[in-house]
């Protein structure tokens, strides 16, 4: 099997503007029937049939991930290190160990923020675990993966909790089911490259938030 160096996995993401990793879909445990039906990386495996081929790489570079090294990494970098993206495919937070490990990534880069979008809200004892490890920190901005398959009480249960929701599945509904707004996502809906990077709304927002990501 090829060697990966687990720190220097993360990797710039022209298409959002800033530094990412990745884990494979083994790590997609907290999915629902309709992510996994709709998942916006089947096209990828698709046109680049040797992204299966790497998926043991990403667990593996998760696995030995060096998160005490990531800060000098993100020093070295020559693009911006402020924001940061957790999985651009896979799953933040697939069991206990993950929301520690996160928590030292997080709390060793200070001068970092980290976007973690999860679905592991779905389960109760790993979501009371992010609310009292990940979320209290400052520089962490965790969002409820929402789609068009959760029901009012999923709804209700993640946004009486204070989670922020990112929503993806239907372009015409604007509101969350309770009548929240949900802020239009500028990459998606507007196509620019990049932007994820200086949006100063929805995503990297230190208060509550409901964001709409159109299909694509």
């Amino acid at each position: 099997m090829a060697q990966i160096d687990a720190t220097k996995h993360i990797h710039f993401v022209h298409d959002i503007g800033m530094f990412a990793w990745e884990r494979s879909r083994k790590s997609c445990v907290h999915r629902s029937k309709f992510c996994a039906a709709n998942c916006y990386n089947k096209k990828l495996y698709w046109t680049f049939p040797n992204m299966v081929k790497q998926e043991s790489l990403l667990d593996e570079a998760w696995d030995t991930f060096d998160y005490a090294n990531l800060r000098r990494e993100l020093l070295n970098k020559h693009k911006q290190t402020k924001r940061v993206r957790g999985c651009t495919r896979g799953e933040n937070f697939k069991d206990a160990d993950d929301v520690i490990k996160m928590y030292y990534i997080v709390m060793l880069n200070p001068d970092t923020v980290f976007w973690l979008p999860t679905r592991a809200w779905r389960d109760t004892s790993l979501k009371q675990h992010i609310e009292k490890t990940i979320m209290k920190l400052p520089n962490a901005r965790v969002q409820a993966s929402m789609d068009p398959s959760n029901t009012l009480a999923d709804w209700y249960m993640v946004i009486n909790r204070g989670w922020s929701t990112m929503f993806f599945g239907d372009d015409d509904m604007l509101e969350t089911p309770l009548g929240n707004r949900m802020i239009k996502c500028q990459k998606t809906h507007k196509h620019l490259k990049g932007v994820c990077a200086t949006c100063k709304r929805g995503c990297f927002s230190a208060n509550q938030n409901h964001v709409h990501l159109k299909q694509h």
